[in-house]
């Protein structure tokens, strides 16, 4: 009888084929990954984009604050890692930036789910951006990376160009910033993207 070999990256696309899902039942929270949709242009970017949803679901029975960065790395049938197509470092800082930063963090109440829309073609990280165009037809795995370290963060934004005089520092390290009351967490889930011909 012969067998029929199915390849490792076929077995992970199968699998993740299935909504993605991250929940540990000690966590104050469970995540799951929408399927990747192609979104219209909007006024930042002129031609389409894929973007993927996690929701984040407080489990807890308090409300969290949750980090608006997601670490995305995409790979190609082979099991390749896919470079992305665009790279910009943080132009204008200061503490206008951190503010806009700020704004972007999530507060979930208790037992309700908040939504972080992942665009992979212009993923802002504060400080850099990242993104892929997926020009080439193909299957694609894309892992998605929740992930929030407080002295981490401190570490990239808690000095220049973000923080250049003593007072801006002093002022990011107050205790009821939003980053300073954020849900640490590291959680990775991973989505197929299928492009055509």
């Amino acid at each position: 009888m012969r067998l029929k070999h199915v390849s490792t990256f076929a077995m992970l696309l199968a699998a993740a084929a299935a909504p993605a899902f991250a929940e540990d039942k000690a966590s104050p929270i469970s995540i799951t990954a929408d399927e990747p949709k192609l979104k219209k242009p909007v006024e930042d970017l002129d031609y389409r984009y894929w973007e993927v949803v996690l929701r984040i679901k407080n489990q807890s029975n308090n409300e969290i604050v949750l980090s608006p960065f997601v670490y995305v790395k995409v790979q190609n049938s082979a099991r390749r890692e896919v470079r992305p197509d665009a790279f910009i470092g943080a132009g204008f800082a200061g503490h206008e930036l951190m503010d806009e930063i700020e704004k972007r963090f999530i507060v979930v109440p208790a037992g309700k789910t908040g939504e972080i829309a992942v665009n992979l073609a212009n993923n802002d990280m504060g400080n850099y951006m990242n993104g892929w165009h997926f020009k080439t037809p193909g299957d694609y795995m894309i892992q998605l990376r929740c992930k929030f370290n407080r002295k981490e963060f401190a570490d990239t934004f808690f000095k220049a160009p973000f923080a250049v005089e003593d007072k801006e520092l002093q002022n990011l390290k107050r205790a009821d910033r939003k980053w300073n009351q954020a849900l640490e967490i590291d959680k990775t889930l991973s989505v197929v993207l299928k492009i055509g011909r």
